[in-house]
């Protein structure tokens, strides 16, 4: 008699395969799909969905006072880009693992205190972090290279890298002491990897003088959530939170690069340097790039 397996009962591919039944297993290009796994995915997305949502609807209040006005074209592209980086956060932290799932969302063996933890701290960080911007200092400060002169933004940008750096400390501990030698290196290679790269990508911008660098909330809120990705409560105040600042940052202001142009076109720029103000000659220099001309 052949074993019975579903996807329910695995966590990995991998898992699925070595139990699955002999039929699974009699080609070499068998794969047994774990259809529970997609089913956790497309939770995952109506749950960053309704955050936006929710983060839309502060809007309508002014919290906060600036946020961008959207069409349907743009809210159809901010919801390709939650999932596209929201399936990111939900691979990294293994929310497609049943245990994983389980311990953040269900109250299995009596924790109804655990399973709340999350969607209570994931919504209420929505209009809580959007309330920020009614608190003048706070208003006024972003991550740019602009913002980032002044006294009172470079206090609060090393008191947020200071809250940020000791919380992924506590992760990399937690994942050195409850891991292998290979499990700990796995977890801080691959996110190692990514903040070298986004550390270079930086980089590039600033050293660019076509560029300016603009690092959005979402954007940190988003990488911070890659980190939280083990069964316990500081890991999940963690994702709840980074989480809420991703989907509010999007909700309020939509997706937006790490950088935004200088010089409206590239072929401007020479004569700017030239120091040529005149509007004529700027206008012919803008003219070279655009497929219809300005008119003055």
């Amino acid at each position: 008699a052949s074993m019975q397996v579903t996807a329910m009962d695995v966590s990995t591919g991998e898992e699925a395969l070595m139990a699955a039944p002999p039929r699974a297993l009699a080609g070499r290009h068998s794969h047994v799909i774990p259809p529970a796994q997609y089913a956790r995915l497309g939770m995952w997305f109506l749950i960053l969905i309704a955050g936006y949502c929710i983060a839309r609807f502060v809007c309508v209040f002014h919290i906060p006072h600036d946020c961008h006005p959207v069409d349907a074209v743009e809210v159809l592209y901010d919801f390709e880009q939650l999932c596209l980086l929201g399936g990111w956060i939900s691979f990294w932290v293994g929310l497609h693992h049943r245990d994983r799932w389980r311990y953040l969302f269900t109250g299995e063996g009596g924790h109804w205190t655990r399973a709340l933890l999350f969607p209570v701290v994931y919504v209420g960080t929505i209009p809580v972090f959007g309330s920020l911007d009614l608190i003048p200092v706070l208003s006024r400060f972003s991550f740019t290279s602009a913002s980032l002169s002044s006294a009172p933004s470079v206090i609060i940008c090393l008191v947020v890298v200071a809250l940020v750096l000791s919380l992924l400390f506590w992760h990399f501990a937690v994942a050195w002491k409850t891991n292998p030698t290979t499990g700990f290196l796995a977890y801080a290679g691959s996110r190692g990897l990514l903040w070298l790269f986004y550390v270079i990508y930086i980089s590039c911008i600033v050293s660019n003088e076509d560029y300016a660098f603009h690092i959005h909330h979402f954007f940190i809120g988003w990488l911070c959530s890659l980190f939280a990705e083990f069964n316990h409560p500081i890991s999940t105040v963690l994702l709840a939170i980074s989480t809420g600042i991703f989907v509010q940052g999007i909700g309020a202001y939509n997706v937006a690069p790490e950088w935004r142009r200088i010089y409206p076109y590239p072929s401007a720029r020479p004569a700017l340097h030239r120091g040529a103000w005149n509007v004529t000659e700027l206008v012919e220099a803008l003219n070279m790039s655009l497929r219809h001309p300005v008119v003055v």
